[in-house]
């Protein structure tokens, strides 16, 4: 990642941010970010959060019914427009 912001922690294979410099990070920053390997989808073809290699989903049903309850947090979220 070509930005490092000023709050992380790094471990051997993942940066955490929190939640204040992620708020500050220009969107496409974000994006190099997220596509830097916040998710995978494993030898078993499920997917994982690499934070803590959580599985989240093992179906594409699964993760249809995620990416709906992501929809629905998002609505809670604020907006920095």
């Amino acid at each position: 990642m070509s930005y490092l912001p000023f709050l992380s922690t790094r471990t051997d294979e993942y940066t955490f941010i929190d939640g204040f410099t992620l708020y500050e990070l220009p969107d496409a920053v974000y994006r190099e970010y997220a596509q830097s390997g916040l998710f995978s989808v494993d030898h078993h073809d499920a997917l994982r959060f690499e934070g803590t290699a959580q599985v989240i989903a093992t179906t594409r049903e699964q993760f249809d019914i995620l990416i709906d309850e992501l929809g629905r947090m998002r609505d809670q979220m604020r907006s920095r427009g």
